[in-house]
């Protein structure tokens, strides 16, 4: 019960997590708003 329950709420906070970071950068990235990327680790 409880276990489950504790495995379900991390799983869907892990993949909402991921996909809206993943979002929100692609929108900032795609977007030109921001012109140092390196910021935010990205290599270039």
């Amino acid at each position: 019960g409880f276990a489950i329950t504790l495995f379900i709420g991390v799983a869907l906070s892990m993949f909402t997590a991921i996909i809206i970071t993943r979002t929100f950068l692609r929108l900032i990235v795609g977007g030109r708003l921001v012109t140092n990327l390196a910021v935010y680790g990205v290599r270039v």
